[in-house]
């Protein structure tokens, strides 16, 4: 997932070098707070506006890289988003698989396919399937072009050990359909609503609550 500043778009280049200079303001307010030897409360809200602003900077990059490497000019993006961030919000645990280039029905055992729906993708409806209690809730959805070809699939378990990780069943799902196909894997995460993203056998963890993510 690496991304080079001059691959970003200009306007996210000009954004990003204000938020870079805010960041090296808050970092020398800091470093003025700790010499002064200032109470504790205020150390600790500094360190979190720096926290946030790392947390933005990484946000608006992770954006540029949905948009431009894993999924580019696709026009339903904005309404994907929109679910996983409400997802994500409301803590609901969810597994959507995006298709590209491999047919994903091809890769998993056909009586693994879950329910066909072909439906419309609309954010409404990604949200009703994994609605806690919704009887396709626990399986994935799988994204063809613009619509929800399936909802309730079950993806092979990836056998790849992560011994710094503790990953539920989703997430190792997740991964184990990136390990087989060109597929992105999107993963919400019930205990912490973190976003998560398989990609060619690699997880990428480090993405925060939706409400983060700007679309």
């Amino acid at each position: 997932m690496a991304i080079s500043v001059k691959d970003l778009p200009q306007n996210l280049d000009i954004t990003l070098k204000h938020n870079f200079k805010d960041l090296c303001e808050l970092a020398r307010e800091m470093q003025g707070v700790i010499k002064a030897n200032r109470p504790c409360e205020e150390i600790f809200e500094q360190f979190t506006k720096i926290k946030n602003t790392i947390d933005y900077i990484e946000s608006l990059i992770l954006t540029s890289q949905l948009k431009n490497c894993f999924l580019p000019d696709i026009p339903y993006m904005k309404e994907l988003f929109k679910a996983i961030q409400h997802l994500s919000i409301k803590g609901y645990g969810a597994l959507i698989a995006i298709q590209r280039e491999d047919d994903i029905k091809e890769v998993i055992d056909v009586t693994h396919i879950g329910v066909q729906l072909d439906a419309k993708l609309s954010n409404r409806l990604l949200e009703s399937i994994f609605y806690p209690g919704s009887p396709l809730h626990d399986g994935a959805v799988v994204i063809k072009g613009d619509r929800i070809f399936s909802a309730g699939c079950v993806l092979p378990l990836s056998k790849k050990v992560v011994p710094e990780k503790k990953l539920g069943t989703r997430h190792m799902a997740a991964l184990g359909l990136s390990e087989i196909c060109d597929a992105v894997i999107f993963v919400v995460s019930e205990e912490t609503r973190k976003i998560t993203i398989a990609f060619k056998g690699e997880l990428f963890t480090n993405i925060h609550k939706g409400k983060h993510l700007h679309f």
